[in-house]
């Protein structure tokens, strides 16, 4: 059962008698001496140390200093690296809060520990303070002291042989209600920040684990509605902070960056860079963009950082309307870095006192307040939101020397303190987080003496599950009467787009919100499309200009993303892949009066017809398909006639003619590929009619040419479509011959039997779908037996396996069904195929219709999805908040 834990108000009506209170929650001292209603010189409420700073002076003779200042000021004394003075003195202070004092430590440490043990021991630190601090200095006083189980032995070392402890629970038990349970940890957000407005901000506070992802977006949407908040703020969390060594960092690592290491300072330095060009090294992304002032000013300050000291950097900050936060230039001061020239030593030992110290700066104090699940118990606020609850506000150790059951004990009773606070209690938390269900954090096993698996089902919660929609008898929330227009969202899919969204609908939403990078590969596939739709529409320019011409224009457009180091590799492959599309597009016989659709158009942008300034008069290539009926993109590389297709493939390992099948599957177990299947209907929309579609892989053996093997040719995979349902082919000529090709032993089986028998038995006997593709369902199956039975009357036979031979037929249906028969170099889709996936189609737009107005759910296909995945380090939180 959880105790029920005193208010602020009840503590301060306890101990308003008193002369002075002591508590080693900071937030309760300062809650206390603010209800306090006579006047008072000083503070009234404080903590232990507050109470040994206070008489330092007299105490140690001296004012007490930061433990930086110690750290600083023994790395300089010892001359030993800051990081290592810093583990020592970490532990030695921890240690010495722990035990009350450093006896018996000093014979466990080394020599070098040993040394910073005697300078640490007798340096004004509030450690000091606190163990010389003389109880007599407040004898007189009628002293309070709240929560003495918190207390420490080194707090317990300031307080006098007379008090009154004043206990923090009452014999009561506390109930639990305004549980609510949302599906998801946006839908928590989204309605928590539509809660909060101007007028009550200064009244909420909101509890959570501050590592957790709640944290990012809650501050983010908060700062969106212009809702300001009050949170602890660390030096190395400040934005300009992060961006003022960002700077120094690419000052002194200049060399190949490239456009994306420096465009989140475009804002800041009022510059503009392409979205498209991010991969593109800088000094080669600067020659084309020369007219870019506020570029060419930024990457000259970048050029001279190791020739300004650190005030000079800041100075120019300045300039700029950049305002860094005092405490910098204090610890630059303080490290003796104001007017030393920049260089790797001394960044590198800022960078590691800004990340590693908790220097907390001042900020704003107005708004909604951020409070740690693991910092005090005690909220100063009315109203207080709990949000998470889960297993990450578990209080772990921070010393291996402390008793853990004691300190269990205090957790537990921290953890029932803190989600007492305010007037107005809501406790938020969502049932499923990275596609697992949400675990209640271990202190209600431990308070309710079982084990509490889920805040849904467990009755202590009494959780209200609460919907997107809303209930009638929510009334807790506000209404969001917003709607999104689910068309100015999503139109189309492209073959990419559906794939992503059938490996995982997180996959394909974070795809939509982030922009298209031009990376290395695409912008090389992209110099080969445009090469090919040049040569079809030009062939006679580059017979003139020669293929040297163009790789040369080719490597200068590609060394603006890759090293120097790979050019003359690159410069060979570009010139094998050439070759080869020209020779393939020689061999075709291309009709160039095809007649397009009108949502079918050739309008997209030719670099090389560009450079040459000629025109773009060709219909057949890189053709542009937009079909609003079904909801489909894409683009057509190369259109031979109407019945055939090519899509020009630059990578050198051709997809299988059997992956192309089990990739293009409605119900795929791995990575799903749908582009053979979504060109098809779009052809077979405009043409009903038998089609072909080819992988030309022109670059498919180019390690021949490494090797000093035969010259490369390339690699063609085939799919041809038949505009007649499987069980109809099956029963013509066409059809038996193809099954006859399989193998010469089926062959030899078919013609005994006589092709006329088998296309009259597959005429009153379709084969269920089902078992086209899979062969243990179908020879294991009724319809096996009636196959074996029937056309046995066929063979004048009396070999033993001739049921085995007759059904090894069927065996050559799955393998052309599957596309992995070893003499058929084609893979074959028919009608019913083609009729499967639109219906897939259609049932996927309405499903990402759906989610759009709610949430796109974390469902990868398989566990491997998210090795696969661009965005798995978001999707799974794993990166810092």
């Amino acid at each position: 059962m959880i105790k029920k834990a005193k208010s602020i108000q009840e503590i301060y009506d306890e101990v308003k008698g008193y002369d002075l209170v002591l508590t080693v929650d900071a937030p309760l001292r300062t809650a206390l001496d603010r209800l306090l209603k006579k006047p008072m010189l000083g503070t009234w409420a404080m903590t232990p140390k507050e109470l040994a700073v206070k008489y330092a002076p007299l105490t140690i003779g001296r004012s007490v200093r930061s433990k930086f200042d110690a750290i600083v000021e023994i790395s300089r004394r010892l001359r030993i690296s800051i990081k290592q003075i810093h583990y020592y003195v970490d532990q030695l202070l921890n240690l010495w809060e722990i035990n009350g004092n450093l006896d018996n430590i000093y014979e466990s440490l080394n020599d070098e520990g040993r040394s910073v043990f005697n300078l640490l021991k007798k340096f004004p630190t509030v450690n000091l303070a606190m163990n010389r601090f003389d109880p007599s200095l407040i004898d007189k006083n009628r002293i309070a002291v709240i929560g003495l189980d918190f207390f420490t032995k080194l707090d317990k070392s300031v307080l006098p042989h007379n008090f009154d402890a004043i206990d923090i629970f009452k014999d009561e038990t506390y109930d639990l209600s305004n549980f609510y349970a949302f599906s998801s940890e946006n839908d928590l957000i989204d309605r928590l920040v539509s809660m909060i407005n101007e007028g009550n901000a200064n009244d909420l506070a909101i509890v959570l684990d501050p590592e957790s992802s709640y944290l990012p977006l809650i501050r983010s949407k908060l700062k969106n509605k212009g809702i300001p908040i009050t949170i602890k703020e660390y030096l190395k969390d400040h934005f300009q902070v992060r961006n003022f060594l960002a700077l120094i960092n690419l000052g002194l690592n200049h060399t190949n960056l490239t456009v994306k290491e420096i465009a989140h300072f475009a804002d800041t330095f009022s510059f503009d860079v392409d979205v498209d060009k991010h991969s593109f090294f800088l000094s080669e992304y600067l020659l084309s963009d020369t007219d870019n002032q506020g570029l060419m000013e930024f990457c000259n300050l970048l050029d001279n950082v190791t020739n300004m000291t650190y005030k000079e950097v800041i100075d120019r900050l300045s300039e700029r309307n950049i305002t860094l936060p005092y405490e910098l230039s204090d610890i630059i001061y303080q490290l003796n870095l104001t007017n030393r020239r920049i260089d790797f030593e001394s960044y590198a030992e800022l960078t590691y006192c800004i990340e590693n110290m908790e220097i907390e700066i001042d900020t704003n104090k107005n708004g909604v307040l951020l409070v740690s699940c693991k910092s005090s118990a005690y909220v100063d606020r009315p109203v207080c939101f709990y949000v998470g609850l889960d297993t990450s506000w578990d209080r772990e150790s921070k010393s291996e020397t402390i008793d853990n059951d004691v300190e269990e004990k205090k957790g537990i009773d921290l953890f029932q303190i803190l989600i007492q606070q305010g007037m107005i209690r809501y406790y938020l938390v969502s049932t499923i987080k990275d596609n697992q269900p949400v675990i209640p954090c271990y202190y209600f096993n431990m308070l309710f003496g079982r084990e509490i698996g889920s805040f849904t089902s467990d009755p202590i919660f009494n959780a209200q599950r609460i919907r997107n929609s809303q209930n009638a008898d929510e009334k807790m929330l506000l209404k969001d009467n917003v709607k999104v227009e689910k068309n100015a969202i999503f139109k189309y899919f492209s073959q990419s787009r559906l794939n992503d969204f059938v490996a995982c609908p997180k996959r394909y939403m974070y795809g939509n919100l982030t922009f298209s990078e031009q990376k290395d590969l695409i912008l090389k596939g992209n110099l080969f499309h445009e090469f090919a739709s040049f040569y079809i529409i030009h062939p006679d320019v580059f017979k003139k200009l020669g293929i040297d011409f163009f790789v040369d224009y080719m490597i200068r457009e590609y060394k603006k993303m890759v090293d120097d180091a790979v050019l003359d590799i690159e410069r060979s492959k570009f010139k094998v892949g050439l070759k080869n599309l020209c020779s393939y597009i020689d061999s075709l016989s291309i009709d160039k009066d095809i007649n397009l659709p009108s949502h079918v158009k050739a309008d997209k942008e030719n670099r090389f017809i560009k450079l040459l300034g000629l025109t773009s008069e060709g219909t057949n290539t890189e053709l542009k398909f937009v079909d609003d009926e079904i909801h489909i993109d894409g683009i057509f590389d190369l259109m031979v006639n109407n019945v055939t297709i090519v899509d020009h493939k630059s990578g050198n390992k051709p997809k299988s003619r059997s992956e192309i099948v089990k990739k293009s599957h409605t119900r795929p177990k791995d990575e799903p590929d749908y582009q053979a299947k979504l060109y098809i209907l779009e052809m077979r929309r405009n043409n009903p009619s038998d089609l072909e579609f080819i992988y030309n892989y022109f670059m498919a053996d180019y390690e021949n040419v490494i090797d000093g093997k035969n010259d490369v040719t390339g690699e063609l995979v085939t799919i041809k479509y038949y505009h007649k349902d499987f069980n109809e082919f099956i029963t013509t000529t066409d059809g038996i011959e193809l099954l006859s090709s399989t193998s010469d032993s089926r062959k030899g089986i078919i013609e005994k039997i006589g092709h006329n028998n088998i296309m009259q038995f597959f005429m009153e006997n379709p084969i269920p779908r089902e078992m086209q593709f899979d062969s243990d369902l179908l020879l294991n199956s009724d319809y096996r037996e009636r196959f074996c039975s029937y056309l046995s009357n066929f063979v004048n036979s009396r070999s033993k396996n001739i049921s085995e031979n007759i059904a090894d037929i069927l065996k050559g249906i799955v393998m052309i069904r599957n596309a992995n028969a070893p003499n058929i170099k084609t893979v074959y889709f028919f009608k019913d195929d083609i009729d499967e996936f639109e219906e897939f189609l259609t049932e996927k737009y309405n499903e990402v219709l759906s989610y759009i107005n709610d949430n796109f759910p974390f469902k990868p296909i398989n566990r491997n999805s998210c090795d696969e995945c661009n965005y798995s380090d978001i999707c799974l939180r794993r990166y810092k908040t």
